[in-house]
């Protein structure tokens, strides 16, 4: 008998360790008990992750059943993401301890099982508003009863517990959305109860040594110790909640949560049922509340240990929301600091020390070693957040390390790394709503209070399902200075205060190019006159040089001479194709980092090189465009002769802005407004000059610029944020209404027939390709495309008046090539020299682009000797270039000569490159060879067809908006 057992033994043993080797290396088992000798469960999490360093991040332990674990990202990646074979579950212990029935629900079901109620669960919480503002709207009731609770039971001096607060802010907002309750802070057993028995399960069942040898061993659980320790479920809460919904929810009304969601998606769909229902219940109960809530417990931990960070971050949400206002989901990309924070504390918190288990559906190689089909794995998302080789010194709390260099632009490398909330086909389906949280729970609380230690911070965790912090209060505190401080320590607090400022503020000053004495807060605005701003910068540079400092208040280097500019704007054009992020010119989008005028970055380069190629098809340098222009011109020319008798005065500038203005159109739209009723274009123009007219220069927009957070104060607020932002509104919403309409028509079987439609096509086939971003694009289209041309027509009719040699001349040459019985056409360019002359001294000599854009420095440069630091705006001004350049003689004379050689015929290359009308460099307008073509053929049409007198005066002193504007005139 002893030889057989002996034997059987040895058999046994053989066989073992044969089994072993067909795993990925790890320590040695022993039969039986394989790790189990060597393991402790409480910190399980670290021993794996030693392993992990030691065996390359794929390793095998048996407990005692073999178990392959993932501790690098690439490892995790590959088995998640690559490999689509991993989305498996157990269907052993401690997994299905989680659940009343098996293989239902969400977290511990696969296969068709899983798919089943994944999606059907994902699209109800789509439909009960995850993503959208309903959601936001749930999450913010539940914030504001913590926050009533905090009101009234803290004083911000006596230690405060932050849990209770916490766990039942989120547990509200799970127990919503549901449920379709809340429960109540004055009676909180029940949420108690319930919290407990969930806490104590999950602590019964994770990584228990009884649970491990039923996983092993499953007849093992009939067993008297092991069976009692190992196999417990309780689970009543939930199902009494679902029964009591289901007795009274009737299925024609609207669905209000989720499980009365379900019930209705139910009476469709076969493969839904009750014990689905209970268990994804009890699934999002456990996910969503407990991960959430010790997330935000670890958060306020780590704030206190880094009181400097909690500054930070306070002072970042008060620029941007203001103290006061409710933080909302519509400023996170606003909030750059804010959003690494979180990452940062998501990182160090580090809660989850393993995902479920993921079981391989068929035999496969990870990092190549050979894992078996049927293998349980166990991906350690833990070991990845705490030194995966992309954070470095990852033990220090760092939020920058989520940022690239400039501190607003996410850094990707980083954050790919940032999977917490797992990865590939299992990746936590409420993910969404617990970011929202997170950002809304936080952001209410840092604007509201600041919080303190009472007692020494302890960081070390204490394991359970999740690693939770040690039971700790804090004293909650109100973050203003402190309330003690007599009138004579404030006064010379604010001296010295004022005094340390000026110092800090002058050596500033210092860092930036030289130019007029600037003061504190108010830098150069003192002496500033917005209407001849233009001219006052010009004067400027003639006496700091071309390149000098303004400080409006904020910062602003101008380039006033065309050898800085270009080697700002091209040779160095990388350097200066940021954009400034701030007003006035956020004004313009709805949405931040959007369309090419305003956006800058892998954004900008996206949107602008597929505006540049829908333009190209829709025919810009084709007969196509041509013809598109010709259409526009013809209906101008009938309505000229039908209301212009060549007697009376006449107004052009409405038929100018008419003819370009649908040339813009149908470019976009692909209509026309008509000449007999304009009400609806005109309204367009004057909520457009409106706006234009509210920004520029305007001293308010300058303040908000420097320091964001003043548009919440009452006058800063309504002169420099709102009444623009009123204003630009009904231009988005006009711009919005037409492509919606294109939206909702549009059939994408069909070619398309115009930019929104060519457009609508590429989103499909380009991911980087939005609505958002149309909606910007074409809102930039108008505003350059439109203002811009329609004034410099306005501008050419009245120096031609003023200069009627030059417009004899113009005709003569157009007459004498093209004639009286044909249209003029691009083809005729080349044999037009003087015309293309005198369009070019128009445009020179109207100058009325006086600046271009913003341009932010992205690096520190050096332009024409003159340091400039990075993230710095600097402001081209083009107007000086045009109006005394060097290579311009007698600037103030019109002189369309200037533009060609001697012989009257050849171009004079030398002066053309000085026409920067259009910019330079990689932010040169797009629609630069549509505005040629414009310019040539109207005025060209224009000419062969009428000549155009002054009939009073001519006063050629612009009208200072965001171009340099004619003043109304009329003409015969």
């Amino acid at each position: 008998m002893i030889l057989y057992i002996l034997a059987g033994l040895l058999i046994y043993v053989i066989i073992f360790y044969r089994n072993v080797r067909r795993y990925p290396k790890g320590p040695l088992p022993l039969p039986l008990v394989g790790n189990l000798y060597h393991l402790s469960p409480e910190f399980l999490h670290e021993k794996v992750h030693e392993l992990g360093k030691k065996y390359d991040g794929c390793f095998t332990l048996f407990l005692p059943r073999p178990i392959v674990f993932f501790t690098t990202f690439e490892t995790v990646k590959e088995s998640l993401i690559t490999q689509e074979i991993f989305a498996g579950r157990s269907h052993l212990p401690p997994e299905t301890l989680l659940q009343m029935y098996e293989q239902t629900g969400l977290l511990i079901a696969d296969g068709d099982v899983w798919r089943t109620q994944r999606r059907t669960s994902l699209r109800i919480m789509r439909e009960l508003g995850l993503g959208r503002n309903l959601m936001e709207q749930q999450v913010n009731r539940s914030i504001d009863e913590m926050m009533k609770q905090l009101k009234e039971r803290n004083d911000g001096v006596t230690p405060f517990d932050m849990f209770m607060p916490l766990q039942l802010c989120i547990g509200n907002v799970m127990n919503e959305t549901l449920f379709g309750y809340h429960f109540e802070y004055e009676n909180t057993e029940r949420f108690d109860l319930f919290n407990k028995i969930i806490a104590k399960h999950l602590r019964n069942v994770k990584d228990n040594f009884f649970v491990l040898m039923v996983q092993a061993w499953p007849w093992a659980k009939y067993l008297p110790i092991i069976g009692e320790r190992g196999f417990k479920q309780p689970f009543q809460n939930v199902t009494m909640e679902v029964d009591k919904i289901r007795k009274t929810f009737h299925m024609d009304h609207e669905p209000t949560n989720f499980v009365e969601a379900y019930l209705a998606e139910m009476q469709t769909n076969k493969e839904l049922d009750l014990e689905n229902l209970h268990a994804i219940g009890v699934d999002f109960w456990m996910a969503g509340m407990e991960t959430t809530s010790t997330s935000l417990k670890w958060f306020l931990l780590q704030l206190m240990k880094n009181p400097d960070e909690q500054e930070k971050i306070r002072e970042e949400l008060m620029s941007v929301v203001g103290r006061g206002h409710r933080i909302q989901i519509s400023d996170k990309p606003k909030l750059p600091y804010f959003g690494a924070a979180m990452a940062e504390l998501n990182r160090m918190a580090n809660i989850l020390s393993f995902v479920f288990f993921h079981r391989c559906t068929e035999d496969t190689m990870i990092g190549g070693k050979f894992i078996p089909k049927d293998t349980l794995t166990f991906p350690q998302l833990w070991s990845v957040l705490k030194d995966d080789p992309v954070f470095e010194n990852p033990e220090e709390f760092r939020p920058s390390r989520f940022l690239e260099e400039d501190g607003k632009t996410v850094n990707k490398k980083t954050m790919e790394r940032m999977i917490v909330f797992g990865m590939g086909k299992r990746q936590c389906v409420g993910e969404g709503l617990a970011k929202i949280e997170i950002f809304l729970v936080l952001g209410t609380l840092l604007l509201n209070y600041r919080f303190e230690p009472t007692e020494p911070i302890d960081m070390d965790p204490i394991f359970g399902s999740v690693l939770n912090p040690k039971p700790y209060k804090c004293r909650v505190k109100s973050p203003k200075m402190r309330e003690n401080m007599n009138l004579s320590e404030m006064i010379l607090f604010v001296f010295i205060s004022a005094l340390v400022y000026v110092f800090l503020y002058y050596h500033h000053v210092r860092k930036y190019p030289r130019g007029p004495l600037p003061l504190p807060l108010i830098g150069n605005l003192y002496h500033l006159n917005p209407d001849g701003l233009q001219e006052y910068l010009h004067e400027v540079g003639k006496e700091y040089g071309h390149c000098f400092t303004l400080f409006l208040p904020r910062p602003v280097v101008i380039f006033t001479d065309f050898t800085t500019i270009r080697e700002a704007l091209v040779t160095q054009g990388e350097n200066f194709a940021g954009r400034s992020h701030l007003p006035p010119e956020t004004y313009l989008q709805k949405t931040a980092q959007t369309g090419v005028l305003m956006s800058d970055g892998n954004v900008w380069r996206e949107q602008r090189k597929t505006s540049l190629r829908i333009m190209r098809e829709l025919g810009l340098g084709k007969n196509l465009m041509e013809a598109q222009v010709n259409r526009s011109i013809d209906e101008m020319i009938d309505q000229l002769k039908a209301t212009n008798d060549g007697v009376t005065p006449f107004d052009m500038n409405t038929s100018l802005q008419l003819c370009v203005g649908n040339i813009i159109n149908e470019t976009l739209f692909g209509f026309h407004f008509k000449y007999s009723d304009t009400a609806k274009f005109q309204f367009f123009i004057d909520c457009l000059n409106q706006h234009l007219k509210n920004v520029r220069d305007n001293f308010w927009v300058m303040i908000i610029q420097a320091w964001p957070w003043m548009k919440h104060l009452p006058i800063f607020g309504e002169k420099g944020y709102k009444a623009p932002i009123r204003n630009i509104s009904k231009y988005q919403s006009f711009i919005e209404d037409e492509v919606n309409t294109i939206v909702k028509t549009y059939d994408s079987d069909h070619e398309p027939t115009n930019f929104v439609q060519s457009y609508l096509s590429e989103m499909k086939k380009n991911p980087e390709l939005d609505i958002p971003n149309l909606y910007a694009i074409v809102v930039d289209f108008w505003l350059a495309g439109m203002e811009t041309t329609s004034t410099t027509l306005r501008w050419a009719l009245l120096f031609l008046m003023k200069y009627p040699h030059v417009q004899d001349k113009m005709r003569s040459e157009l007459l004498s090539v093209v004639g009286r019985e044909r249209r003029v056409e691009m083809a005729d360019k080349p044999n037009l020299p003087y015309f293309n002359a005198a369009i070019a001294e128009i445009q020179r000599s109207a100058n009325m682009v006086p600046f271009l854009g913003f341009h932010r420095c992205t690096e520190d440069s050096i332009i024409g000797n003159h340091f400039i630091p990075k993230n710095t705006l600097t402001m081209p001004q083009i107007y000086s270039v045009l109006k005394d350049d060097e290579m311009f003689d007698n600037p103030d004379e019109f002189l369309p000569e200037r533009f060609l050689e001697k012989d009257g015929k050849t171009a004079n290359k030398k002066q053309l490159d000085r026409l920067i009308a259009f910019g330079m460099g990689k932010r040169q307008c797009v629609g630069e060879g549509l505005a040629r073509m414009e310019l040539f053929l109207v005025l060209g049409t224009l000419l062969l067809n009428y000549r155009f007198d002054p009939t009073e005066p001519i006063d050629m002193r612009p009208i200072f908006s965001a171009v340099l504007v004619p003043r109304p005139y009329k003409c015969r």
